[in-house]
């Protein structure tokens, strides 16, 4: 059970997806764009092929996400480009998706759609989803009877931000995220907590831990 910020309308949080980076290096040969165009091979262009790939493996239905966010390359304007990189982004809602999601990926980056341009990619899954598991139910139960006891209802949701609780949940060890006082705008010079939500949310833990302390 973690103490963090609760969503803004306080919320608790039971499930999370877990995720992943990659880092795809292209290697391509370097020719005047003007003079001998034809002796270049774009790190580019191959680069643009894996993206549009990548991206087709989203299925936002199911949970999975792939976003190449970051992209640089090239050396000048009127050069073919001799390298490329890209970072990506990964999410799954499931422990199940990361292998054939990976698979998937090393499929797609083996194989140039440019001859003559190379690729390395490393990378991988570094966070497990956080999955609503029986363990964690239970204890959702737990505080949401602890909460119509103090005149605190509590209602819970599953986002797609990562925490260390997927950790915990991994494990199979019963796991509740956003238990602190209500925010939101995270991440950005907007973010917030609501002073007046302080009290509440501490007597809501300190009861809580009470309670499992009876069991």
């Amino acid at each position: 059970m973690l103490w963090n910020q609760a969503r803004v309308d306080g919320s608790l949080v039971s499930s999370r997806r877990g995720g992943g980076l990659y880092s795809i290096e292209v290697k391509g040969q370097a020719a005047h764009s003007g003079i001998e165009p034809e002796k270049g091979r774009s790190a580019i262009e191959e680069l643009s092929h894996k993206t549009i790939k990548l991206h087709a493996l989203s299925d936002h239905e199911n949970g999975i996400s792939v976003n190449v966010g970051l992209i640089s390359g090239g050396s000048s304007v009127n050069t073919v480009a001799p390298t490329a990189k890209a970072e990506v982004d990964i999410r799954i809602s499931k422990m199940d998706q990361a292998d054939p999601l990976a698979e998937k990926i090393k499929e797609i980056c083996a194989t140039p759609d440019v001859e003559g341009t190379s690729i390395i990619l490393k990378g991988g899954i570094t966070r497990p989803p956080m999955e609503k598991n029986s363990q964690t139910i239970e204890l959702l139960d737990t505080i949401k009877s602890v909460g119509e006891e103090i005149g605190l209802p509590i209602t819970d949701i599953s986002t797609g931000g990562g925490s260390d609780a997927s950790f915990t949940s991994a494990m199979g060890i019963a796991t509740v995220d956003g238990l602190g006082p209500k925010g939101g705008n995270q991440h950005n010079e907007g973010e917030y907590l609501e002073i007046d939500t302080l009290v509440e949310r501490a007597e809501l833990l300190a009861a809580v831990i009470e309670r499992l302390a009876e069991n």
